[in-house]
């Protein structure tokens, strides 16, 4: 939020709002706000906290994203079936700059070699599921997404804190949705519940690329 905030924006479009809590804290630092988010329980939370907040389903309301002069789209490609379409409609609807985040795991660094098969695991069993989860954006990927012609700046977080043994667990268990893993499955949870038990793993970090349009 900082790093969107220390841009100044005269406004934010925040696609794939969740339950419109960056739109909130926009406004209360004097930012006009407003979210685009699909029904579901984030939507529900937002209207029942009175959130600037509409229903839109991203993958299909790409011609109908209103202009704004920033907009965000944070957390949300790797759900989408058309990623850089969404994307560069965004790019569309902005006329002063676009900020987009993802989760990133690949730093090498062993911590998040463990979060690296955490995350491969969940996003599988996730896909199973039927819901749409791909891998990690790498900066270079999403910076290859905007005009390259922007003002791009790529900031990086990967966190070193050690994630606890019950929420490793617990992401497991939310992706099998009450499967009952295979054997190989199985195996591979309980090997990554010990890392995380033993402090070696690390959550997962994430890459936000600030591209700012052309003057």
């Amino acid at each position: 939020m900082d790093l969107i905030a220390a841009q100044r924006p005269a406004g934010v479009l925040d696609l794939g709002a969740g339950d419109g809590a960056l739109v909130e804290e926009l406004g209360e630092l004097g930012i006009p706000a407003r979210g685009i988010e699909q029904p579901g329980a984030a939507l529900e939370r937002a209207r029942s906290l009175d959130r600037p907040v509409e229903e839109g389903l991203l993958d299909g309301v790409c011609g109908k994203i209103p202009s704004s002069p920033w907009v965000t789209i944070r957390h949300v490609l790797h759900h989408l079936e058309e990623p850089q379409r969404v994307l560069l409609c965004a790019q569309s609807a902005a006329y002063a700059g676009v900020a987009v985040a993802e989760p990133i795991s690949t730093t090498g660094l062993p911590m998040h070699a463990w979060m690296q098969r955490l995350d491969g695991l969940t996003r599988r069993l996730d896909r199973e599921s039927g819901m749409i989860h791909g891998a990690d954006f790498t900066p270079a990927e999403l910076v290859s997404m905007l005009p390259a012609d922007w003002q791009m700046d790529v900031h990086i977080h990967a966190p070193m804190t050690r994630m606890p043994a019950a929420e490793a667990e617990a992401l497991i268990a939310r992706a099998a949705r009450g499967q009952v893993l295979s054997n190989d499955d199985a195996a591979e949870a309980r090997l990554i519940v010990s890392a995380a038990a033993e402090g070696r793993l690390a959550p997962a970090g994430s890459v936000m690329v600030i591209a700012t349009a052309p003057r």
